[in-house]
This record gives structure tokens, C-alpha cells and sequence, in this order.
């Protein structure tokens, strides 16, 4: 009854971001459309959001990356008094084929923006979503744009364990083991909330590092997210995949760590127990798939 009650208001939840009311309003342009938070409606970003493109050339800009797919950047911008940063995520216009298959479907800006609030309802953390933004030509997509917060002094989760738990000291080696015990409670949050990343890997989640606070994970790059009413296995195990090949270092993720990960991921605390077992054969096997395809192999 619990389950079904949350899931409820789960979904009464998901339809506030895509109605103009007291948290969100919604935005139009002669050439765009979309949603903002209302936090954010000031004069400097309504006028980002009349032409998003042109911030990717302003000098105060960070470019982040520029392909032919997409493009991002953070930029700062006073909100309230405050200076904050904000990420910009712009989904390019690819050919027309790309015109022609999104006709009849939701823009990738738009679909991350409604994923990132089911996060949020979920009390999975995210950056904060602040605005979405699309432009079209009649009915065809150009481009897309999402738009979030800057997680502050935060790191990749890659990054975070290549320079500060290589070659580690006892202590530095329990600091290892509190992030990967953090690590695992996420995803077992995540996955148990009907979440499927679909693209899980250690540069997709951020940690933010604040002197004096316990570490926060984010989850980001939601490109590839789907929210169900409960996972099949076949998917957590993809998921758990994807972030086992994607700790390709063993000397800094070791085996052991592997399996202290996947104990509190299932929340198990004996010695021996099946279910590890089980999900480890699985997760093992799927991560060789993965291996094999891609041609890569773990480092020793």
C-alpha cells in the first residue's frame, strides 16, 4: 500500500515541471520554448534564454565540450544578489534524418528535464533543473537545450578515486571504503525507486567535497534514463555493468572493493551469501561482454 501510494504522489509530482504555477512558468521566444524555475526568472537569464547559443562565445564562458551531438559550457550568472554557475547542455541539430525522426517525439532537452524532477521526487540527487528550452522550425527540431546548477567543488567519481586513493594510506584507505559504501546506497536508492540510469559510470556521478560536511554524490548525464514502476534485474545489472567497466584500474578499485560495493548494494552484511554471489556471476559476465566489444580490458 506504501508503494503504491508513493508511486501516486510520484507521479502527481512528475506533471508540475510542465505547468506554469508557483514553482515553475512556462517561456517562449520568436525562436524558443520551454520551461524555467521561477527562482531563476531575473532580467540576466531571461535574456540568456532568448538566445542560449550565444553564450557559448562569451568570454566568461568554460566550453566544457563542443561535438557534432551536443555541446556544454558553465557560465556565471547572478541569481537573487548571488553568483551562481550554471550548466549549459545544448543538443545539436545533427541532419535531417535527425529533423525527421524527432517529428513525432519529445526533444532530448525536454525528456531530461521531466527525468531530472522524477529524480528529485524521488530524493535521488541531481543538479537542480532550472530551465529546458527547445527551437523548432514548424514542427522540426533544430536544437535543444538543459539547463542546471553547478554542483560546487565537486569531482567526478573517477577522478575523486584516481587522485586521492592511489597508492592510499590506512586512512585514506577508509575514506575509500565510506565513498564506496556511499556509492552503492545511490544505486540501491536509485534502482529500488524504479530508476534505470541506462548510462552509469564513474564520470556520471558527481562528488561534491565540502570542508567539514560528509561528501554528497550527484547523478548526472540523463540522457539515457528511464523511470519504471520496478526494474527487472537485467536492468540493475546493466547498470552495475556499466560502472564496473568503467573502473577499469584495479589497482584502484581492487577486487575486494568490488565486492564490498556489491554487499552494501544489496544491503547484505554476512560473509557468504547468495544473492552476492549470484549478481557477481552475472555482473561479471555482462562485464566481459562489454569488454569484449569495446576491446578493452581491466588494468592490472
Amino acid at each position: 500500500m506504501t508503494d503504491r501510494m508513493m508511486i501516486k504522489q510520484w507521479r502527481k509530482r512528475n506533471k508540475r515541471c510542465m505547468k506554469s504555477n508557483k514553482y515553475f512558468e512556462s517561456f517562449k521566444s520568436n525562436t524558443h520554448k520551454g520551461f524555467i524555475k521561477r527562482d531563476f526568472c531575473n532580467d540576466e537569464f531571461l535574456d540568456l534564454m532568448h538566445n542560449p547559443d550565444r553564450t557559448f562565445s562569451q568570454p566568461a564562458v568554460s566550453i566544457i565540450k563542443d561535438s557534432h551531438t551536443t555541446s556544454s559550457c558553465v557560465m556565471p550568472i547572478k541569481i537573487g544578489g548571488r553568483k551562481v554557475e550554471v550548466h549549459i547542455k545544448r543538443y545539436n541539430y545533427q541532419n535531417i534524418f535527425y529533423a525527421l525522426k524527432n517529428l513525432f517525439r519529445t526533444s532530448r532537452g525536454k525528456r531530461v528535464w521531466k527525468v531530472a524532477h522524477r529524480l528529485i521526487s524521488r530524493n535521488i540527487p541531481t543538479p537542480l533543473p532550472i530551465s529546458f528550452l527547445e527551437q523548432r522550425k514548424g514542427r522540426f527540431l533544430i536544437k535543444s537545450f538543459f539547463i542546471t546548477q553547478k554542483i560546487d567543488q565537486s569531482l567526478p567519481l573517477h577522478t575523486l578515486l584516481q587522485e586521492s586513493f592511489l597508492n592510499a594510506q590506512i586512512e585514506t584507505i577508509k575514506n575509500k571504503n565510506v565513498l564506496i559504501q556511499q556509492t552503492a546506497r545511490l544505486i540501491r536508492a536509485m534502482h529500488d525507486r524504479g530508476v534505470w540510469h541506462g548510462d552509469l559510470k564513474s564520470a556520471n556521478i558527481l562528488v561534491e567535497k565540502k570542508d567539514g560536511q560528509e561528501d554528497k554524490l550527484y547523478l548526472v548525464d540523463l540522457d539515457s534514463t528511464r523511470i519504471k514502476t520496478r526494474l527487472e534485474r537485467k536492468d540493475k545489472i546493466g547498470d552495475l555493468a556499466r560502472l564496473n567497466v568503467s573502473l577499469l584500474n584495479t589497482r584502484i578499485v581492487s577486487t575486494p572493493d568490488r565486492l564490498r560495493f556489491l554487499k552494501y548494494y544489496l544491503n547484505v552484511s554476512k560473509k557468504r551469501d547468495i544473492r552476492v554471489r549470484d549478481y557477481w556471476k552475472e555482473a561479471v559476465l555482462k562485464t566481459q561482454k562489454k569488454l569484449r566489444k569495446s576491446g578493452r580490458k581491466f588494468i592490472t
